[in-house]
């Protein structure tokens, strides 16, 4: 009875405390590390990724500079918001000061892996397709957008080595171009993969050397007509997928009198007109002719003047409205980068070397999943569509909730603080605007400075402009 008595709590002094197992030290070793989480943003995704420190134990260790570099990217701060972040983070943990400078925290962040980082972006994925609604597919399959868009990098010599300003521009007057092409969920606009590299590779090319192998059997892609080649439907095809393209503007098709809607076969290229990026035994496995269906669609909007385009798809049982209607819905990927590029500022990295540039380009496509994720569960909880909910207010509502939630005493208090951000998400909806057509302008006027013509430099201030 003595025995047991010595192991009870306050009685530790007499014969000291009962040995811990060592699951129980490594889950305490685990909690304190993942307390140090800058941003509170581990409590609120600890449910969606998995973010463990490895190494020996510093200050900034995987898990505390990766969760400092996601709200850097999410707020759209810099490195000395970020070290700022975890400075906040150590004094509520009673923890010694740390310097203000943000050298270590570039070091460490220069030390993420890339390929860990884009492994996080997959887990992202695979949870966001655990929970989504199958009422969100199209006729039961699920609808892929791929499209091609850009970021600016830091102009410095190591950026403009891999990712070379544009050919028409002057050297020293641009900056480096990053390509990225990516490949979308239109169901719930969660980004399933993507592709990087210099402005001067072809688009098709990326798709061809990786992304459609992201395609599975019964799945729909829908492109713009720069997809819409032999090649990209058969490598659609081979993977037991349709594709819905718009016409490439090099194949010129008329229709039968009368007839908006016919099926062709299209022959293999000759090995002449192979791209560079594709092998020859590869193109030889390509089938030597397939059938492709063209649709003329007819677009008649009063106040504007009427105007059609021509589908290439290998659907041939879906009625032309509904096609129609498929490929109108394209114009979301435009929408999903606009969130990516100038909702979340990755229109322009501030990575000076291509390596943080490209760990910046992982770091805000997992994040924007992540919002993604909040969307989807908003929007399953409240019933209200997801293309409704606002990006945006997504974004807002979470800096301001994510406190809050991090801060309940209990997983009861958790939940409905995650409830009451669910709720916040789901109440934030775009405005519903038929027929609205504005064109691309800004209201305020840019400041007369002259243009740069030549490298900073190099470049002298006008004589006219010399202060007298």
């Amino acid at each position: 009875m003595v025995l047991k008595e010595c192991y009870l709590p306050g009685m530790h002094f007499l014969c000291g405390r009962a040995k811990k197992s060592t699951a129980q030290r490594l889950k305490e070793q685990a909690e304190n590390l993942r307390g140090l989480s800058p941003g509170d943003w581990y409590g609120l995704f600890k449910d969606v990724i998995n973010v463990t420190a490895i190494g020996r134990k510093r200050v900034f260790d995987r898990a505390t500079t990766f969760w400092a570099f996601f709200g850097q990217v999410l707020k759209g701060g810099t490195c000395r918001s970020a070290t700022r972040d975890v400075q906040v983070a150590r004094h509520k943990k009673g923890l010694p000061e740390i310097s203000s400078s943000d050298s270590a925290y570039c070091q460490a962040r220069s030390r993420l892996d890339p390929a860990w980082l884009e492994s996080l972006g997959e887990e992202s994925v695979q949870r966001l397709a655990q929970r989504k609604d199958k009422q969100w597919d199209w006729d039961g399959r699920r609808v892929l957008l791929v499209d091609g868009t850009s970021c600016q990098l830091p102009d410095t010599l190591k950026n403009q080595e891999s990712y070379p300003q544009p050919s028409e521009q002057k050297a020293g007057c641009g900056h480096p171009v990053m390509q990225l092409v990516g490949l979308f969920d239109l169901a719930n606009g969660a980004l399933l993969k993507w592709e990087k590299s210099p402005l001067h590779v072809s688009e098709t090319g990326m798709f061809g050397n990786g992304i459609h192998g992201q395609l599975n059997p019964e799945d729909v892609i829908v492109a713009d007509r720069a997809y819409g080649t032999y090649l990209n439907i058969a490598l659609a095809r081979s993977k037991g997928a349709d594709a819905v393209f718009r016409l490439h503007q090099a194949r010129k098709y008329k229709f039968p009198k009368g007839k908006d809607d016919m099926v062709i076969r299209w022959e293999r290229p000759s090995m002449s007109s192979r791209p560079d990026y594709y092998m020859e035994e590869e193109w030889e496995g390509l089938p030597e002719s397939m059938e492709v269906r063209l649709v003329k669609v007819k677009i008649r909007i009063k106040g504007f003047r009427p105007t059609e385009f021509i589908l290439a798809t290998t659907l041939m049982d879906a009625s032309v409205e509904d096609l129609a209607m498929l490929y109108f819905r394209r114009w979301k990927i435009e929408v999903f980068f606009r969130d990516i590029k100038t909702t979340l500022g990755m229109e322009l990295l501030k990575g000076k070397s291509p390596s943080i540039a490209e760990k910046e380009v992982a770091m805000h496509l997992l994040a924007y999943n992540l919002m993604r994720y909040l969307m989807q569960e908003a929007s399953r909880l409240s019933e209200q569509p997801l293309e409704e909910m606002s990006f945006t207010g997504t974004r807002d509502s979470t800096e301001h909730w994510v406190g809050a939630i991090v801060l309940a005493s209990s997983q009861k208090a958790r939940n409905m603080a995650m409830d009451g951000l669910y709720r916040c998400i789901a109440s934030d909806l775009l405005p519903i605007r038929p027929g609205r057509s504005e064109p691309r302008a800004v209201k305020r006027r840019p400041k007369g400075y002259q243009l740069l013509t030549r490298p900073r430099k190099e470049m002298v201030v006008s004589p006219s402009r010399k202060r007298k």
